[in-house]
């Protein structure tokens, strides 16, 4: 199985066609509904810029791309979907972001973690880059179902060249990250024939899936939310204020007689 930086791995050419061209389209339309109500003043998207399209949908002031090495020269630019003002793009590992901590309101991994060596790497990174109750939203193939099926057979070529894992399991390792995943989304329930209008004629698959077979969809996503770190109250010592009460030799709580006067107001 090889690993290599998404982007450099093939999985653009096979968006330009069947299936990889459906599952894209279908992806970017779940997509947009969970991160349209997140806000923020900054945003990063690592990876294929075929995902970039979604950026039209959130209310962050600025977006920041982050190309990996080796990755082809396709798809939209982000000019083309934000004003320049808004965006910027930079080249870095997503194992080693050059982002600064505790910086950004919104990570977007699409299809990351699945051609890394490390994607707890990935994963750590994004948390360290986020502020506090900022948002992780996570793309995945599932390792279930049809594309999961087809990834154990086929093994050459994008996007099965990567190893995929279920949600459930990226969301077992947010949680010791210090995540808590807000939202989940399963898309794609159509099985990744590379016939348009065999894909077509099964287009009540993606209707009828969420319903009766929500962990057998092709690709998932998660979103998460970083949780912030809370001081834990000190207990008083109430012990030692009472000793020293004593050894000033005033009366404490318990010389009160049952009137709620001291001795030495009832002699007076």
């Amino acid at each position: 199985m090889q690993h290599l930086p998404n982007g450099g791995n093939g999985l653009a050419d096979w968006h330009r066609r069947v299936p990889g061209s459906l599952v894209l389209d279908t992806e970017n339309r779940c997509l947009i509904p969970l991160i349209a109500n997140k806000f923020g003043y900054h945003l990063l998207i690592v990876g294929s810029r075929d995902y970039l399209p979604v950026l039209g949908a959130v209310r962050v002031q600025h977006c920041t791309w982050l190309k990996v090495p080796g990755a082809p020269a396709r798809g939209p630019e982000p000019e083309a979907v934000l004003p320049a003002a808004r965006c910027s793009a930079v080249q870095g590992n997503p194992g080693a972001m050059p982002v600064a901590s505790d910086s950004i309101d919104i990570v977007i991994l699409p299809h990351i973690i699945e051609f890394q060596k490390d994607p707890h790497a990935v994963l750590r990174e994004a948390e360290r880059v986020l502020v506090p109750e900022g948002h992780l939203v996570v793309a995945g193939y599932n390792a279930l179902g049809l594309m999961g099926a087809w990834n154990l057979l086929h093994r050459r070529g994008a996007p099965w060249n990567g190893r995929f894992y279920t949600a459930g399991r990226v969301r077992d390792w947010l949680s010791v990250l210090g995540f808590d995943t807000v939202a989940s989304e399963g898309c794609f329930f159509r099985p990744p024939l590379p016939s348009h209008r065999v894909l077509r004629q099964l287009q009540v698959f993606e209707t009828a899936g969420p319903r009766f077979w929500p962990g057998f969809c092709g690709t998932w996503f998660l979103v998460a939310r970083k949780r912030t770190a809370t001081l834990t109250p000190l207990r008083p010592v109430w012990r030692r204020r009472r000793k020293r009460i004593r050894e000033a030799g005033l009366a404490g709580p318990a010389a009160m007689t049952e009137r709620g006067r001291y001795p030495a107001e009832d002699a007076a």
